[in-house]
């Protein structure tokens, strides 16, 4: 189990002022890459809380006690990153784009509680390796966000560390659990197509209420952003991989120094409101 201290914090930004149309380089198809990622979390977020803390009363009958505090520094992370992001989103909703997925989330989340408590973890645990692994990506490679405005260069910023902190805290609650191997990767398949479509429907979506869409620039772009030298591509093809291992857990990849160094880098434009979450 991971003993990363896993902090809440309050982030020193402005939102409520809104930001550009085009705030990543003025690059219509960067800019909407992350949009769209961030129309998918305040949903699919809440979801990751309310499936974890299904197990955190067990946890704390009979389970080790800093698991129980991890769950509860996660849950109040993740609360955070929905409220954020949820003022972000209305932000581009007063801009006039319209998010498509998140009623879709909604629904899949309404039909996976027919499911197994633990295939409902297994779903979460394979969104958390997701977000992990476009963190690590984000830390670590400084032009992924060389281009962006603030405040979202530092929303961004702040999300890929914590999500990077607390990467294996929801898979250490599915093993204690019990959880198996070919469960975590039936569901790990399904949640690598679900993610891809809906980055795909609502990138796309964008892009034409943007009137980018159909511009040789914007795919340009695309491509260079995949699979460049540094590309998102480049980064989850290795840890997508690294996952269907038996012996995988988040912790085997260890960056704790991208948290270091974000941790020094943006000192100043965050509050640590709470050590740790009890």
């Amino acid at each position: 189990m991971d003993s990363n201290p896993m902090p809440l914090r309050r982030l020193d930004i402005d939102l409520e002022h809104g930001f550009a149309r085009r705030w990543n380089g003025n690059d219509a198809y960067a800019t909407q890459l992350y949009n769209a990622l961030s129309m998918m979390f305040p949903a699919g977020e809440q979801n990751f809380i309310d499936v974890t803390r299904e197990f955190l009363p067990l946890i704390e009958q009979s389970g080790p006690p800093a698991l129980a505090t991890a769950v509860r520094a996660f849950t109040a992370q993740e609360s955070t990153h929905r409220f954020v992001h949820s003022r972000y989103n209305e932000t581009l909703r007063e801009q006039g784009y319209r998010n498509l997925v998140e009623p879709l989330i909604r629904f899949r989340i309404r039909v996976s509680r027919r499911f197994a408590p633990l295939s409902r973890l297994a779903i979460v645990i394979a969104y958390e390796h997701f977000t992990a692994v476009l963190g690590d990506g984000f830390l670590r490679h400084p032009q992924w966000s060389e281009a962006m405005d603030e405040p979202l260069k530092t929303v961004w910023a702040w999300h890929a560390a914590e999500e990077t902190e607390h990467k294996s805290v929801a898979f250490d609650v599915y093993q204690w659990a019990g959880g198996t191997h070919l469960r975590r990767v039936f569901w790990f398949c399904y949640v690598s197509l679900i993610f891809t479509g809906d980055i795909l429907l609502q990138t796309t979506a964008l892009l034409w209420r943007d009137r980018a869409l159909v511009r040789f620039r914007t795919w340009h772009s695309a491509f260079r952003l995949w699979w460049g030298p540094q590309g998102l591509g480049r980064q989850i093809t290795p840890h997508w991989l690294a996952y269907l291992s038996p012996r995988f857990h988040p912790w085997n990849h260890d960056n704790r120094e991208l948290i270091d160094a974000w941790r020094s880098a943006y000192r100043g434009r965050y509050q640590v409101l709470q050590e740790t979450a009890r």
